[in-house]
């Protein structure tokens, strides 16, 4: 296991300290939990990046992907 450090001000260590314990978490899991949460965000919106460029503007309504499937009856 690594150890990290990390430099806060006072007011914001109680911040962050209230939001783990109010959720259930050390301190620890908070950070660790943010920190994976901003890496998968900025992977969510590469991806969303991704897929509008390849966009062609093409929509379908419901009614049409339901009779597309044949699951209208």
């Amino acid at each position: 296991m690594t150890t990290l450090t990390l430099h806060f001000t006072e007011e914001d260590f109680i911040q962050f300290e209230k939001f783990a314990k109010g959720h259930h978490l050390t301190l620890s899991e908070f950070a660790r939990d943010a920190m994976l949460e901003k890496i998968e965000d900025e992977r969510d919106l590469s991806d969303l990046e991704k897929t509008l460029a390849k966009d062609d503007g093409t929509r379908y309504t419901m009614a049409e992907v339901k009779q597309s499937l044949d699951l209208e009856s």
